[in-house]
């Protein structure tokens, strides 16, 4: 089974145990979250460009695959709440438990620095039922 595996290389479980997310700040311009997920954990949007989202755990629910599946949770609805129809997410450089989310137009594998990231699509989302 490949779903679980997948979630696992979207969003680092040792990322996710981070309680507090030093130098990662909400966005001036944004005076609440413009996502913001509290049941099972406790996750946000910090900051939305055109390019990118910012995603911070706060709080992550106990055990690897359940913290994986609320990030994966949480990638969903921004991806939503922007009307987007793919993304990607890589940590955040220099936070812990902060995630960039990139909305990449096509389900083509995007390259990074030649490593392959994986593309989730917003059809995947409502597979899982998030």
């Amino acid at each position: 089974m490949k779903r679980p595996l997948l979630l696992l290389t979207l969003f680092s479980v040792q990322s996710l145990c981070a309680q507090q997310v030093p130098g990662v700040a909400a966005s001036a311009a944004i005076k609440t979250p413009l996502v913001h997920i509290s049941e099972g954990g406790d996750l946000v949007e910090t900051e939305r460009t055109p390019e990118y989202s910012v995603l911070v755990i706060r709080k992550a629910p106990q055990g690897s695959v359940p913290a994986s599946i609320f990030a994966m949770k949480g990638a969903c609805a921004i991806t939503r709440a922007r009307s987007e129809s793919f993304f990607t997410s890589s940590p955040y450089p220099g936070a812990q438990g902060a995630f960039m989310i990139t909305f990449p137009k096509t389900a083509s594998q995007q390259q990074t620095a030649g490593a392959s990231k994986p593309v989730m699509s917003l059809e995947q989302c409502q597979l899982l039922k998030f």
